[in-house]
């Protein structure tokens, strides 16, 4: 799904438009560049200056951003993670993914890790250290059904670190639900 990337203000104000048609957009961690796919192409906004690059080799991946300099995401099978590197514009393989592929996958808040969910007949929770490359398996998703979202087992993290999933009981409804209101 696609709709337009906006930027506003924390303060507030007028909504800028930054791309129509885009969608999945990551910021960087300083602040000052913002990756989004638009039209199946991966692109990077420099905030500052405005100015538009397509990432090139990038059609249809999504991508988060490690440092202000470099991108990671799956190749386009699924079988290793890649990253990118804004500087010298070229794609680097990082390490491939154990048995059964990269099915869903989310950057921890910390940027130290990368959480994935994998498939097969042994799907798993995983994490990747990112400054050594190497997995740890965090738990089984055999017996946990889970929801499915466009063919995938979404991943998210919580702020401590911890993989979130969505668990499908088989029920439409919400018996409850709080919300406070600012």
């Amino acid at each position: 799904p696609s709709g337009d990337v906006f930027l506003v203000s924390m303060e507030g104000g007028t909504p800028q438009k930054i791309v129509e048609n885009g969608c999945c957009a990551t910021w960087s961690p300083d602040g000052d560049f913002l990756f989004y796919r638009s039209r199946g192409e991966g692109i990077i906004t420099d905030l500052r200056t405005g100015e538009k690059s397509v990432v090139p080799s990038s059609k249809d991946i999504y991508a988060f951003w490690l440092d202000q300099d470099t991108l990671i995401a799956a190749n386009e099978k699924g079988t290793s993670f890649v990253t990118f590197n804004r500087r010298t514009q070229k794609w680097t393989d990082l390490t491939p993914v154990p048995p059964g592929g990269i099915e869903h996958w989310m950057m921890s808040p910390d940027y130290k890790y990368m959480y994935l969910s994998t498939a097969g007949a042994e799907p798993a929770a995983m994490r990747l250290r990112i400054a050594d490359h190497q997995f740890e398996t965090i738990t089984s998703l055999k017996d946990l059904h889970r929801v499915v979202n466009y063919g995938e087992t979404q991943i998210n993290v919580t702020p401590d670190g911890s993989p979130v999933f969505t668990r499908d009981t088989g029920y439409q409804e919400i018996y409850a639900l709080n919300i406070r209101w600012p």
